[in-house]
């Protein structure tokens, strides 16, 4: 079932933001429509489909028109209530001002660009990027310098365990000729 057409849809006086507006208001509304179609409502009320046919045809048709009615006067009062036609079509002048504003003069001093969003956003990020960059690089030279000190610690550690290892063997020699001299000097009285 086609929808029938917009009552919003007189496009006098429209800026480009609010046709575009109601140009997707239209496909929202068309939409809708579809998704409501017969097959779907036959499914719902099937035995009434059987029963009498044209009476749920007429049931589907009163639901679809109610609910285009609806949806529409509700949008309708939103536009009207929030003034968006009015808001729209000044932002459209007010873009096409700042375009015309947008000279070769204007351009060399700075004054009058319109910035894309995409590019004002990435200018407000790129200094926010780069303390971040500078902090990582920070705490990565702290954490350089504590690793140094910790190779150095485990050096110093290396170096006393090598030492320690170095008496212990020293003092394993000399109780081991210790041994040998008490076992010789044992064998030698043994002997007398």
């Amino acid at each position: 079932m086609e929808p029938p057409k917009s009552t919003t849809n007189d496009q006098n006086g429209l800026g480009k933001r609010a046709k575009k507006l109601n140009m997707l208001f239209e496909k929202y509304i068309e939409r809708i429509i579809q998704s409501v179609s017969y097959a779907k409502f036959a499914i719902c009320f099937s035995e009434l489909d059987e029963q009498q046919h044209e009476a749920l045809v007429m049931a589907h048709q009163q639901v679809c028109e109610y609910l285009e009615k609806s949806i529409r006067e509700d949008f309708h009062s939103i536009l009207v209530e929030r003034q968006l036609i009015e808001k729209l079509n000044e932002l459209d002048k007010l873009v096409e001002e700042a375009k015309r504003n947008n000279t070769a003069e204007a351009r060399r001093s700075g004054a009058g660009v319109v910035v894309e969003p995409e590019q004002a956003l990435r200018a407000r990020s790129v200094p926010l990027k780069q303390a971040e960059i500078e902090r990582l690089r920070k705490q990565h030279a702290e954490l350089q310098g504590q690793n140094q000190d910790l190779m150095k610690s485990i050096v110093n550690q290396r170096d006393q365990l090598a030492g320690l290892c170095n008496n212990v063997s020293q003092s394993l020699g000399q109780f081991e000729q210790a041994v040998e001299t008490a076992s010789v000097m044992a064998d030698s009285r043994d002997r007398t």
